[in-house]
């Protein structure tokens, strides 16, 4: 057997990094990434099971046991000395329990910490005690020979109870420039590991590396929606099939800012779907507050890393995701899904700039859509709104087709809707087979309402 084939095997970590005080992945800290997004595992009243797989001896465990007394932690370790390092270094007392097939339980005395020496491959819920709701695989999976890895999801699948949710790191590589352990996962293998699950990047990070390109991926992995559309934009994006995006302000924006404005300066102005759209940069440059909403999060971190804006995060668990603000409060992202946003988080706007979200969302959440709009739009507002009109009967979007009675049905319930230009679109048409596309700019408007 190769030392590739044996990696989850005592032999091979023990005697190559414990054995050698080797142990370069344990870190002293509480792990940013994790402490960062602990957000996304809910405090209950309900007691919880919070599963660290191939722990070896790290800090987390021990600061998840403190951050919440409803949880109880377990770790899965193969080398025992790691499981009475941890232990030993942070002064808790235990008990071994010796089961069959070696397996080994370190548990603390209040039975909140446990941890399970022996062969990962082995362990289902009757040996642990039952399923896990929350995971955090820091080194467990990029661990593992690539060979393993349909073996290693057939053990977590038992595991996880209904509703699970489980935090993620990889690292993705060239393999043919360097070998593992940590071993390379690209995103597309995260899609088929985890193919029944619902897959949200948090983080896409190109490391500080001379030698070879590396990138550190964050995944946010729970029970899949019956209806998420955010995984195909976040695929759209991670694949780079991202043409409808511009760094430049888009030129119906710039061409009826005025009108947007309606003369005035201190505005709230609502960017829906914005991805890393340049009308953001635009619109904050020029002075205005600005609030943007883009489901996938990789998208937004790297529009405040494309333009050196120092922002603070924080997870929102009741919309299921992030709000991001630059430091002078003046720009907020909010990173979700659209249809989980709650007007209460976002707040009252005074305008709207719609490039490509009406035309983006499928027809039959329009209704939704407009409902979030009636909310958060105060009593005074303007929105610019771009649309297409095609024959839908060959190409199906997006962007989808937006008839121009549709707006004026559904916005005109909110305010006056005006039709500020109505071109054909060049050449754009021949990209989608469609002889004839044509663009629309609408422009709604509604007066501040008489008591």
């Amino acid at each position: 057997m190769t030392s590739t084939e044996n990696e989850l095997g005592h032999d091979f970590w023990s005697s190559k990094f414990y054995d050698q005080g080797r142990t370069p992945w344990h870190k002293q800290e509480f792990h940013p990434k994790l402490k960062a997004n602990l957000g996304f595992f809910p405090k209950t009243t309900e007691a919880k099971r919070f599963l660290l797989p191939l722990c070896g001896k790290s800090v987390d465990l021990i600061h998840l046991y403190n951050f919440c007394s409803k949880w109880t932690i377990l770790g899965v370790e193969f080398v025992e000395q790691g499981c009475r390092s941890f232990f030993q270094e942070q002064n808790l007392e235990y008990d071994v329990e010796d089961k069959q097939g070696g397996l080994k339980i370190f548990k603390s005395k209040d039975g909140r910490l446990q941890m399970f020496c022996g062969d990962f491959f082995k362990m289902d819920p009757d040996l642990i005690g039952g399923t896990v709701d929350y995971v955090w695989d820091r080194g467990s999976l990029v661990a593992i020979s690539p060979s393993k890895r349909e073996q290693y999801m057939r053990v977590i699948n038992k595991l996880l109870s209904p509703t699970y949710v489980y935090l993620l790191s990889t690292i993705e590589y060239d393999p043919d420039v360097r070998g593992g352990p940590p071993h390379s996962i690209p995103f597309g293998d995260v899609n088929t590991l985890f193919e029944d699950a619902q897959i949200r990047i948090l983080e896409n990070q190109v490391l500080d590396n001379p030698n070879d390109l590396m990138k550190e991926n964050l995944f946010l992995i729970t029970e899949k929606s019956p209806k998420d559309v955010v995984s195909y934009w976040q695929g759209r994006w991670v694949e780079g099939q991202s043409q409808w995006h511009s760094n430049e302000p888009h030129f119906s924006l710039v061409k009826y800012l005025d009108k947007l404005k309606d003369g005035r300066d201190n505005l709230t102005i609502f960017v829906p779907l914005c991805g890393k759209s340049g009308d953001l940069i635009y619109l904050y440059k020029q002075g205005f507050s600005v609030i943007g909403l883009e489901g996938v999060h990789c998208v937004v971190e790297s529009f405040f890393k494309d333009h050196d804006l120092e922002y603070k995060k924080e997870v929102l668990p009741e919309i299921k995701g992030f709000k991001y603000e630059t430091l002078d409060g003046q720009l907020k992202i909010f990173s979700c899904d659209i249809f989980e946003m709650q007007p209460g988080v976002m707040g009252q706007v005074d305008a709207v700039f719609d490039r490509g979200s009406f035309e983006a969302i499928l027809e039959e959440d329009r209704p939704r859509y407009m409902d979030l709009m009636t909310k958060i739009l105060a009593t005074k507002f303007r929105i610019i709104l771009n649309g297409y009109e095609y024959d839908n009967t060959v190409f199906k979007g997006p962007p989808r087709h937006v008839d121009h009675k549709v707006v004026e049905e559904m916005y005109g319930n909110l305010g006056k809707v005006e039709i500020l230009e109505a071109t054909e679109n060049g050449t754009q048409p021949q990209r989608f087979n469609l002889s004839k596309m044509t663009k629309f700019i609408y422009f709604i408007s509604r007066e501040r309402m008489e008591n």
